[in-house]
């Protein structure tokens, strides 16, 4: 399979890189959707949006983002530019059970598992060694942090935010837009728009501008 890479100027490109590689996908072309911002180190071959070639918007395309309402808002201009094909692509170091069901444009990365009877939604992106318990539901665009767990039958709404090595009880809810920060132990449901940070997690914001709405809109 050839992909485009739409949207180059997080770091965490270079993670789905070596996901793509891994995965035995070729990069027709890195596609840097900001004008006069610089291209990544050692990414080839890099074009501005305006000078794509007019085939390439038949191809699938990959969104390198971890931020939530980046990766909607870049959807948005990609498919404004005639992109309609955003495959899930799932690391081959990462296990997922054969009953995951998903929506398009899941992005999965090393080393990360995924429990029985999970339900995610588009866009979403789970990061390296992350750990997803049976009966999850994430919501779209929710980004889960490296090496995050989370407990069976959790629930994680629209764009959420997990950081790295949190760890959510079995049961809790995540609220929409909610961000829980890095190592934090959430044991009971996280309202909407909050943050919470410790352990146990604690909410020190809240009413956080919302990141993306209930129906995936920034």
């Amino acid at each position: 399979m050839r992909c485009i890479v739409y949207g180059i100027g997080s770091p965490y490109l270079h993670e789905v890189v070596e996901t793509l590689r891994r995965s035995g996908i070729e990069v027709a072309a890195y596609v840097n959707n900001q004008p006069g911002s610089p291209n990544p180190d050692g990414i080839d071959p890099v074009t501005a949006a305006a000078d794509m070639e007019p085939g390439w918007r038949a191809l699938p395309v990959v969104l390198p983002l971890t931020s939530p309402v980046n990766r909607r808002t870049v959807e948005r201009e990609a498919r404004a530019l005639g992109f309609a094909d955003y495959p899930s692509i799932i690391d081959p170091t990462a296990v997922a059970a054969a009953d995951l069901r998903c929506g398009e444009g899941l992005l999965v990365n090393a080393a990360a598992v995924i429990g029985t009877r999970c339900t995610f939604g588009r866009f979403v992106l789970i990061n390296r060694s992350a750990s997803i318990g049976h009966d999850v539901a994430l919501g779209d665009f929710v980004t889960i942090g490296p090496a995050a767990s989370l407990g069976g039958m959790c629930r994680v709404e629209t764009g959420a935010f997990i950081g790295i090595g949190a760890v959510i009880a079995p049961e809790v809810t995540v609220e929409s837009n909610a961000m829980v920060g890095a190592g934090a132990v959430v044991v009971k449901d996280v309202p909407e728009a909050c943050t919470v940070f410790g352990n146990p997690a604690r909410v020190i914001r809240r009413d956080r501008r919302a990141s993306v709405d209930a129906r995936g809109r920034p």
